[in-house]
């Protein structure tokens, strides 16, 4: 008994998949293009010098350039269907997470420094 697979059937289950690799390579991309673009924001903000912000964009691009061939190496031998899921809510928790912590100190910083307090 040979059971007819359409033509259809593969490009249906490959088309999520390719949205998804898409979605997540303009995420990473944007990031790649957004850290420089905040840099005199954080130079201002935490008052650092050009070698401080320097090393941050060493650590940015090594860890990545490091960890793409182990990563590459290591899914290649074995397949981890769900890794990029994984991988991409990491990456929404510790924005997230960021993102509160700034509004919860900016709310707390101008509540305690407001004239209408005293």
């Amino acid at each position: 008994m040979t059971t007819l697979v359409s033509p259809a059937l593969p490009r249906q289950a490959a088309l999520p998949v390719l949205v998804a690799l898409s979605i997540t390579h303009l995420l990473n991309d944007m990031i790649q293009s957004l850290i420089p673009a905040i840099y005199p924001i954080i130079k201002a903000s935490y008052h650092l010098d050009y070698i401080q912000v320097g090393l941050i964009t060493l650590s940015f691009q090594a860890s990545a350039s490091l960890l793409q061939p182990v990563v590459g190496f290591v899914t290649d031998r074995r397949p981890m269907p769900y890794s990029m899921v994984v991988g991409m809510a990491a990456s929404l928790v510790g924005t997230t997470s960021a993102i509160c912590s700034y509004a919860l100190t900016r709310t707390i910083a101008t509540r305690s420094y407001s004239p209408a307090t005293e």
